[in-house]
């Protein structure tokens, strides 16, 4: 029996790496304490965006790929990391974006915004499950994120991991989804790049703990700054990075930081 104990203590000291500390999300409920990194300790290599739309619907695909274990560093220091690779369409035309209807309902139709070419609906309820019918990722341990509480004029669609401490290098995920249809026959769309946590415990105690309501992104720069927006909304003043429908790809600290159409 002397041995097992003796075996149990190896193992857990050889998993101390990834062991995490309780923590909980600040007041304001989207944000949680993380420790301190670099953007080149978490923010992808390499990305891609595609989005367009079928007799469906709208939907996007997006592409990442870490080409060293040391862009995955800050997640695999930290056994209760999340990541969130967001697209964030333009909404700052006329027009409103999303109709007003209830909570987990369908649309009545379309929006009718000038700019916003695709959104997720920020008329959800709390705790709630999937916004958008279909969506797929080898991320690990992905999720449908929503777009609860939000505001102002960039409507984000996301699928992020509730494991991001799991992601390996030199391999490229994807995640895909539907969207509501904004109005727009076109509009710009930017990508930037979130690190999080998972809170121990989960916040309120009833959800689901590698869920969306359970990942919270850091308090801490740099997420959502402009050091780690993959795809900005614009290349030089007036010029858009990316127009969608279409297809772009970036290169972020990678030898280059550029983006150029697929």
């Amino acid at each position: 029996m002397k041995y097992l104990w003796k075996l149990i203590l190896v193992l857990c000291l050889s998993c101390s790496a990834v062991l995490v500390r309780a923590e909980v999300p600040y007041q304001d409920g989207s944000t949680i304490n993380c420790s301190s990194a670099t953007d080149t300790q978490f923010v992808p290599s390499w990305g891609q965006v595609y989005v367009n739309q079928d007799q469906y619907s709208k939907y996007i695909y997006q592409w990442m790929y870490w080409d060293s274990y040391g862009r995955l560093a800050w997640f695999s220091s930290n056994g209760d990391s999340t990541y969130e690779p967001e697209a964030l369409f333009d909404g700052s035309g006329s027009g409103i974006v999303e109709f007003p209807h209830f909570p987990g309902e369908p649309p009545v139709g379309p929006g009718n915004s000038t700019t916003a070419y695709g959104y997720f609906p920020r008329t959800v309820w709390y705790g709630g499950g999937d916004v958008v019918g279909y969506w797929a990722s080898d991320l690990p341990s992905p999720y449908q994120d929503t777009a609860w509480g939000d505001s102002g004029n960039e409507w984000a669609v996301t699928i992020g991991s509730a494991q991001a401490v799991s992601l390996s290098p030199q391999r490229v995920y994807y995640t895909v989804t539907r969207v509501y249809d904004g109005g727009a026959s076109s509009g710009k769309v930017k990508l930037s790049s979130q690190r999080g946590r998972l809170a121990i415990p989960t916040t309120p105690s009833w959800v689901y703990f590698y869920g969306k309501w359970n990942s919270y992104g850091c308090n801490q720069p740099p997420t959502n700054t402009p050091t780690t927006f993959t795809l900005p909304w614009d290349a030089s003043p007036g010029v858009p990075n990316f127009v969608a429908p279409g297809c772009r790809q970036y290169w972020y600290k990678w030898d280059i930081s550029t983006n150029a159409s697929c």
